[in-house]
């Protein structure tokens, strides 16, 4: 597979992300579209996968201060339910097959407001599966207070 990587602008945000899944196997996720607005205003939409999806926007309309913080679903192969959670502790529906080998839940470490501040964005790989792409490996990026700019 190939590795992505989706940052979050600095003072920028997500304002909404959408999952792609195939039309000819509704069971897998093959794709991620991410809308961003930066700083300045300007507004981007970044996918990864395969871009003829089938799109669901699982979280629509997000602030600055509602971002992701984890991701929760199951994979086996290839990631089959994906669902986010928030920085105000909502989860959004995980969406999918109800299959799936093993289960995850990956949030970001620790507590308050500043949990929005901390996303960095998303990671992970896109491989060929079925004919199509789909995505294998997914993960959230944050930074660690040790590390934030003074």
């Amino acid at each position: 597979g190939h590795r992505f990587l989706v940052k979050r602008p600095p003072n920028g945000y997500f304002t909404a992300i959408a999952v792609g899944h195939s039309r000819d196997a509704s069971r897998v996720v093959t794709g991620l579209r991410f809308d961003i607005v930066s700083a300045d205003g300007t507004r981007t939409s970044k996918v990864v996968g395969d871009i003829n999806s089938r799109w669901t926007p699982l979280l629509d309309l997000m602030n600055t201060r509602r971002q992701p913080i984890g991701l929760h679903g199951s994979f086996g192969h290839v990631i089959d339910r994906l669902g986010f959670i928030q920085s105000d502790g909502r989860r959004s529906p995980a969406f999918g097959g109800s299959g799936g080998d093993t289960l995850f839940d990956i949030r970001i470490a620790g507590e308050g407001q500043n949990l929005a501040d901390s996303l960095d964005g998303f990671f992970g790989t896109v491989c060929e599966w079925n004919n199509t792409q789909a995505i294998e490996s997914l993960g959230v990026l944050f930074y660690s207070p040790e590390r934030s700019q003074p």
